[in-house]
């Protein structure tokens, strides 16, 4: 795979239409091996759900590096089915509620079944609340099954954001689940354009499962794996007018590379080594403790992995329409590749 804007997108798009609500992306097993497969020498099935891939770079005892970036998304989980097909649900992740009323959704039951949130016309409107976040116990799915949805969905049935990734202006793009399928797609593009002779270590992608309801995935897989080291990938806030600079990064000036007590300094230090010798453009974020990242629960695991962590500049986190720049897709993907290939 070349590393080029074109391929990338191409690559995230379709890891965007694969359905991944944490709780559901171990499902997505025989739809990735036929996507990326083909660029990895072996695959299995992660315990919690996640999908592990690995390359194998020939040399004996050779060190193993972990790349970690998770594959689920935010959703909803259906808690009642009504009479009329109506649906209540409770959240499955961080979700701002304000987005909600009439967003369209796809609910995932014995069919997948369109459906859209249940919006109160502003003349019906309590005024007293305008403006305020509605409590996800008073939104409703409208599925307009009528009874007919007890026979297609149950409780327990997990939903998601059915909108369909797209292009905009100036190598912009926007669509559900960037965060994280973003990062998956740059370390797929990454390893596909590995020179095999130059690679350095092991190398285990693991798409861990369950970020979005406490990092579940990246512990078990972290153990199971058991790297050497670790680079973790995942969606930073992108800079929006209003917002304090020191908490976000910029869409297109490169990805992010993380300070903090959980990260190690040494590949910290050595990630940005390679960002200037190669002229790959790279941006720093600060956080004085947790990041909450894969990176905190995997600094930890088993005896301990040391970490790295980059991150994709993303407007619109936890929404319909998260947008990236793939520019910045690129240039994470070239980092990891030459890391790959150059070692510490």
């Amino acid at each position: 795979m070349e590393l080029n804007k074109q391929e990338l997108k191409k690559l995230l798009f379709a890891l965007s239409e694969i359905p991944t609500v944490s709780g559901m992306e171990g499902d997505a097993g025989d739809k990735l091996c036929e996507l990326v497969g083909e660029y990895f020498d072996f695959y299995r099935k992660e315990t919690c759900g996640g999908h592990i891939f690995g390359i194998s770079c020939g040399k004996e005892n050779a060190p193993k590096l972990l790349i970690d970036a998770h594959f689920d998304e935010i959703g909803f989980m259906v808690t009642k089915v009504m009479e009329d097909g109506f649906l209540s649900v409770a959240r499955v992740g961080g979700i701002d509620t304000r987005i909600l009323p009439a967003a369209r959704m796809n609910v995932y039951g014995t069919r997948t079944v369109p459906a859209y949130f249940a919006s109160t016309p502003p003349h019906l409107q309590d005024r007293s609340k305008a403006g305020a976040a509605p409590d996800v116990a008073s939104l409703m799915l409208d599925t307009s099954l009528g009874n007919e949805a007890k026979d297609v969905v149950r409780v327990g049935t997990l939903c998601g954001f059915a909108s369909r990734p797209c292009e905009l202006m100036f190598d912009a793009v926007s669509g559900h689940g960037f965060d994280n399928k973003a990062s998956c797609a740059s370390a797929i593009a990454a390893l596909a354009a590995t020179d095999r002779e130059k690679l350095q270590y092991d190398v285990y992608l693991h798409l861990a499962a369950r970020e979005e309801v406490g990092c579940v995935g990246t512990r078990t897989g972290g153990f199971d794996i058991a790297p050497d080291i670790a680079i973790v990938l995942d969606a930073e806030f992108a800079a929006f007018p209003g917002v304090r600079e020191d908490k976000t990064v910029k869409r297109g000036k490169g990805p992010s590379l993380t300070a903090s007590p959980v990260c190690d300094k040494r590949l910290t230090a050595r990630m940005h080594s390679i960002a200037r010798e190669t002229d790959i453009p790279v941006q720093k974020i600060a956080y004085g403790g947790r990041t909450g990242t894969d990176a905190d629960p995997l600094n930890i695991t088993g005896q301990g992995i040391p970490c790295v962590l980059m991150g994709i500049p993303l407007s619109g986190m936890h929404t319909a329409e998260e947008i990236v720049d793939l520019n910045d897709l690129v240039n994470a993907a070239r980092l990891i590749k030459e890391f790959a290939e150059r070692g510490e």
